[in-house]
């Protein structure tokens, strides 16, 4: 049996016979109120779908953050980050600073729990909170109306069969939008269904792309130890598969010892060459146009490309979206 608790709202799952059990001996205890069937959850929708997938979307509080900050008028549009905004001319001049982070703080909440397609977009906004312009507010305002156009978008929980726990990393490298820091971005999953995701402002300087990327590995593969420590009784399997898009990179983290390329690092950012040398992960190469980790780093350019990574991350499908993409290549 399994035991979500936020606050006073709990999400069962399991063996009925150990529910009943669990409900019966807590109402003796507190008084409690059973709605039966999971179907809202946090501000979240759930929905079984009869394929057994569990369909995830915010789509009531989107409308709900729409309508708050006037938005709900704006006209829809089919990426949440355009990639030649930096090169647009600053209009530095500053807007209210608690609609600003209130509307990022929306906006962080909705990336996090069912909309990993905007995370990326949303850790660039943040970056100008301590003194919001309106050039940052119209980037916060397109993030709300790609949520527009795309309300009904569900996060789809789909694990598959003889499911692997498998993780993607990548990072861009020297971002003008960060100060020329580099953003890492993850990706992780049980079978066919998304479980983590993460993007993030890497801490120092990196001097090349595969640094950036060997920052980003380390950090995934954190995360990755974490996620197998809760999922062991899951039967996770070692070692778990990390995809990175950068040879240098993979090289580094399958060597031993000092080489000079990363005597200069922190021992935090080469923790993955730890773990792959104790066979608890293995690090494979794969195309970045295959690479799901890609959309968490930056705003991709070209619409398919987009649309196909977060159909692979959201639809479920990872794999068999990956196959295809492959076929037609």
């Amino acid at each position: 049996m399994e035991l979500v608790l936020f606050v006073d709202d709990i999400n069962i799952s399991g063996n009925s016979a150990l529910i009943n059990s669990f409900i019966r001996f807590i109402s003796a205890k507190f008084q409690i109120k059973v709605v039966g069937e999971l179907k809202r959850y946090i501000g979240i929708n759930v929905k079984r779908a009869s394929d057994e997938s569990i369909h995830l979307d915010q789509s009531d509080d989107i409308l709900k953050a729409l309508k708050r900050y006037g938005l709900e008028n704006i006209k829809p549009t089919v990426t949440p980050f355009d990639p030649a905004w930096s090169k647009i001319d600053e209009d530095k001049t500053e807007v209210n600073q608690t609609n600003y982070r209130s509307m990022v703080g929306t906006l962080f909440w909705f990336a996090m729990a069912t909309r990993p397609d905007i995370l990326s977009s949303v850790v660039i906004v943040s970056q100008f909170q301590e003194k919001p312009t309106k050039q940052a507010l119209f980037a916060v305002k397109r993030i709300f109306r790609y949520l527009k156009g795309t309300i009904d978008l569900p996060l789809i929980i789909r694990v598959g069969d003889n499911p692997t726990f498998e993780s993607y990393s990548d990072s861009s490298h020297g971002d003008p939008l960060l100060s020329r820091y580099s953003m890492s971005g993850s990706m992780h999953f049980w079978g066919d269904a998304p479980i983590l995701w993460l993007s993030r402002k890497q801490r120092t300087p990196a001097l090349s792309s595969a640094e950036a990327e060997l920052i980003a590995a380390s950090s995934t593969a954190r995360d990755n130890i974490w996620l197998c420590t809760m999922a062991k009784p899951y039967g996770v399997r070692l070692p778990t598969i990390l995809h990175v898009d950068n040879q240098a990179t993979i090289a580094i983290a399958e060597s031993e010892g000092l080489i000079r390329h990363v005597k200069h690092l922190e021992i935090h950012d080469l923790f993955v060459r730890h773990q792959v040398s104790s066979k608890k992960i293995s690090i494979h190469y794969i195309p970045t146009e295959l690479n799901l980790a890609d959309i968490m780093t930056k705003g991709i350019k070209s619409v398919t490309d987009f649309e196909q990574k977060r159909s692979a991350i959201m639809a479920g499908k990872r794999g068999r979206d990956i196959l295809r993409i492959l076929s037609d290549s």
